[in-house]
């Protein structure tokens, strides 16, 4: 999880707005849904803010994470 937060800060950095709740969510639910699918639920809380998720394949999602926070710390600096 630690690699996905470190992801989603890259991504925010140079933001000067802060991001809500629910945007943090849905970005969560993007990694787990079928198109991305880093993440799996690990836990059926009821509320989306506990929900708790587990990375899945985790050295290919740990490679593919760190590629893409790559990329984008190339883009920033650019």
């Amino acid at each position: 999880m630690n690699v996905i937060l470190f992801v989603i800060f890259l991504l925010l950095r140079s933001s000067n707005e802060s991001q809500s709740l629910d945007e943090l969510i849905n970005v969560f639910e993007t990694l787990a849904g079928e198109e991305i699918g880093i993440l799996q639920k690990a836990d059926g809380k009821e509320s989306p803010e506990n929900m708790r998720y587990m990375l899945r394949g985790v050295e290919k999602t740990i490679n593919w994470l760190r590629a893409l926070a790559a990329a984008i710390e190339r883009g920033i600096q650019e």
